[in-house]
């Protein structure tokens, strides 16, 4: 937005430039101090300009980064709640067989560190 703004007064600042350097060869100090100011004025205008360009830049890319966050965050919204239902839809039985084929696992994996060991 500020980009912009600075882009509509772009006309203004050129027409100022040029009314300038009719004056650049004058000797009259208030002239040249009129000169020196619009030049002041191009460098910061200039500054200004380089500035706005770069925080555009850096907002159009936090809005990728804030959009893609927002589709990741969605997906695992979605997986989150497809395992929570498949977490409600376990039976005790179905717990049960899970957590004793865990014990039959470990059971195993102690006896195969006892052998290795």
């Amino acid at each position: 937005m500020l980009l912009k703004d600075l882009n509509s007064l772009l006309p203004e600042m050129k027409a100022l430039q040029d009314r300038a350097k009719q004056f650049s060869d004058s000797s009259s100090p208030e002239l040249r101090a009129l000169v020196d100011t619009v030049r002041d004025m191009e460098a910061r205008w200039e500054a200004a300009h380089t500035d706005a360009a770069e925080r555009e830049s850096q907002l159009e890319a936090s809005t990728r980064h804030a959009q893609n966050f927002q589709a990741q965050l969605d997906k695992m919204q979605l997986w989150l709640q497809l395992s929570e239902d498949k977490l409600e839809a376990l039976t005790p039985e179905t717990t049960d067989q899970v957590g004793g084929r865990t014990h039959e696992i470990m059971a195993e994996c102690i006896l195969e560190f006892h052998v290795n060991s």
